[in-house]
């Protein structure tokens, strides 16, 4: 039992990859769940993909819910072209590297949304009087009262 102890450790030290199949060797019907578990890293990239292309698509098609099979086209093959040359060039840590820079744009973008969430609060004045208020002092809105209730 120690060896096998030891070899998990040497695979999970190795590569989290191996390390979680190695896992997987641990549990019952080793083939399936194996199966299942490609399956599943494939379907999350494959609709990952998806949702990247068209979120492009409409962001290319002046924000259009329904962008044309030609854009989705093009937003497909240009992303797979792309995953793919970095894969071949410079392997699986190109293509992560190129996924976390391609993320930095987009947290600037984030931080700027919040920051200007903040500013038009601060200038909207049905706000102001919620600011600093706490809950038992904020007004209570009532609808229209109805006819034999005893409010």
């Amino acid at each position: 039992m120690d060896m096998r102890v030891a070899e998990h450790h040497e695979v999970r030290t190795r590569d989290i990859n191996s390390a979680f199949f190695a896992m997987l060797e641990n549990l019952p019907l080793v083939q399936l769940t194996a199966i299942a578990t490609v399956l599943l890293v494939a379907l999350f990239f494959i609709s990952g993909a998806d949702a990247n292309t068209f979120v492009l698509s409409m962001l290319s098609s002046k924000g259009t819910l329904d962008p044309g099979k030609p854009v989705l086209v093009m937003w497909g093959g240009l992303t797979g072209a792309c995953a793919v040359l970095l894969l071949v060039v410079g392997g699986l840590t190109a293509l992560q590297q190129a996924a976390m820079l391609s993320a930095l744009p987009f947290t600037l973008i984030v931080a700027l949304l919040g920051a200007s969430l903040i500013i038009e609060l601060r200038r909207d004045h049905e706000f102001t009087a919620f600011r600093h208020a706490r809950l038992k002092d904020l007004p209570v809105k009532r609808g229209p009262s109805v006819k034999g209730s005893d409010d």
